[in-house]
């Protein structure tokens, strides 16, 4: 009787080493997102981007977007984050940064302020990024 008991103690033992790791989410960090320096960039009106990028954010405008364009010596980045019901709505860069693979690219929404004037007209929040032409991948958050 006590053979058995300790067989399953053990088993469940066992069990719970070997889903420890699934269960606490373990991974190797390789270092490939940490940061390098963070970018120089020029935020643009988005009517003053790239022909080819204003027809693609035009459209997926209403879902909105994540896209690059590149044209010459420069990378375009564009953040769209659709359809809004109102005015009043801002996009920030939070963060641009190089990594060993590329580009880190991180914008932020900000819905109208108590004090705005808001009109009850949709718009298409949308941030538009130029700067020098990078190799990689850009990565948003």
């Amino acid at each position: 009787m006590h053979t058995s008991l300790f067989i399953r103690i053990c088993a469940i033992l066992i069990a719970c080493v070997l889903l420890l790791p699934i269960v606490t989410g373990c991974s190797v960090d390789d270092g490939n997102a940490a940061k390098i320096k963070d970018l120089d960039f020029t935020v643009i009106d988005p009517e003053d981007a790239p022909e080819k990028l204003r027809e693609a954010m035009e459209e997926k405008e209403d879902k909105g977007f994540k896209l690059t364009y590149l044209s010459g010596d420069s990378l375009y980045i564009a953040r769209g984050f659709g359809k809004k019901p109102t005015t009043g709505y801002q996009v920030s860069v939070e963060e641009l940064y190089l990594t060993k693979n590329g580009v880190v690219f991180n914008a932020c929404l900000y819905g109208p302020r108590k004090k705005d004037v808001i009109s009850q007209v949709p718009t298409h929040p949308r941030i538009v990024v130029k700067l020098r032409r990078m190799e990689g991948i850009v990565i948003f958050h």
